[in-house]
């Protein structure tokens, strides 16, 4: 498999131990709402790869993955904490994931940006993450 595949299963895999979101709700193809039978979800797509040449014959690809997360809960009062204490979690899993992911040469992963839905689809709850994710390419020269 390429390392970009690579990348992406030790995401999911990542993502589904490190979070309140259970391993098979963890879904590396992008849903909607309405798709989600199980909350809390994980969603996402990796949008595009960029290439960065460094010195030295260096090349490091860098990854943009765009994730929502889904929460509900109808008993909860304040669905906006709960949807923030979700994007927490995986805003630290995100910052631990080069950390547990150097056989694959990963040097960085950070959020880029994130926002939430603030309540507005209560009883649901709603995050949008952009990811980051810096790794090492073999040589190309």
């Amino acid at each position: 498999m390429a390392r970009r595949t690579d990348i992406i299963e030790a995401l999911v895999g990542h993502l589904g131990t490190n979070t309140d979101v259970h391993a098979n709700n963890v879904h590396r193809r992008y849903k909607y709402m309405h798709d989600i039978n199980d909350f809390p979800a994980i969603t996402f797509i990796p949008n595009r790869e960029d290439r960065d040449h460094f010195g030295d014959q260096q090349v490091h690809g860098i990854l943009a993955v765009q994730l929502r997360c889904y929460v509900y809960d109808g008993d909860t009062a304040d669905i906006a904490e709960e949807c923030e204490r979700l994007a927490d979690q995986i805003e630290d899993a995100i910052d631990t994931f080069s950390a547990t992911n150097r056989a694959l040469e990963v040097e960085e992963s950070r959020v880029v940006s994130l926002r939430t839905d603030d309540g507005l689809m209560t009883p649901y709850g709603i995050a949008d993450l952009q990811i980051s994710i810096l790794y090492r390419l073999e040589d190309i020269y």
